[in-house]
Formats: C-alpha cells, sequence, structure tokens
C-alpha cells in the first residue's frame, strides 16, 4: 500500500512524504475532467514534475508507472500534516520539480 518515510527535495527544501496513493492516469482524468485533452501529454512529462497542486484537491506527482497522490507531507522542521493542511500554508506550484 502506501509508502512511508519517503524523502525528496523540491526547491532546495526537504519533504518527507508519509502517506502516498499511486493512481492511474485514467484516474486522474476523472478527477479532473478538463485533463481529457491534455491527457495525452502526461506519459510525455518528467518524472517528479507535480501535476497539480491545491489545498482543495491536493497534491499529485508524475512518477514513473503512475501519479503519485500524496496524503500525509511534513517539510523539515515542520510537523506531520494532512497534504491539505500542508498547502494552506505552503505553496507548491504545477510544473515544479522533485529531486529524483
Amino acid at each position: 500500500n502506501p509508502i512511508m518515510g519517503a524523502y525528496s527535495y523540491i526547491s532546495g527544501k526537504k519533504i518527507k512524504f508519509w502517506k502516498i496513493d499511486v493512481i492511474s492516469e485514467k484516474e486522474l482524468e476523472k478527477k479532473f475532467l478538463d485533463l481529457k485533452e491534455y491527457g495525452y501529454k502526461i506519459k510525455d512529462i518528467e518524472s517528479g514534475t507535480v501535476l497539480f497542486s491545491d489545498e482543495k484537491n491536493g497534491l499529485y506527482i508524475k512518477a514513473n508507472g503512475g501519479i503519485i497522490k500524496v496524503l500525509e507531507i511534513q517539510s523539515e522542521n515542520a510537523k506531520r500534516m494532512s497534504i491539505n493542511d500542508f498547502l494552506r500554508g505552503n505553496k507548491i506550484n504545477a510544473g515544479e520539480m522533485f529531486e529524483k
């Protein structure tokens, strides 16, 4: 099931992923209907790229073999929290890259 405690860096900040789900591109298209016309482009996007990020819908990252939907996250010197709470106080923009 979800990976626990994996981490990466974005804009020089260490981010720890406590809980994630892996979803398919089809599931992502169902959630974001306006993606349908762009869906074919997802396979060309580099792994580690933020696809969606907002406090209502959460954080979705392109990965090898699917899309990571982040559920719980922790940034450096902060406590572990749900992705929605995290994104209320921290900006991560679509198109930004998590380092591999």
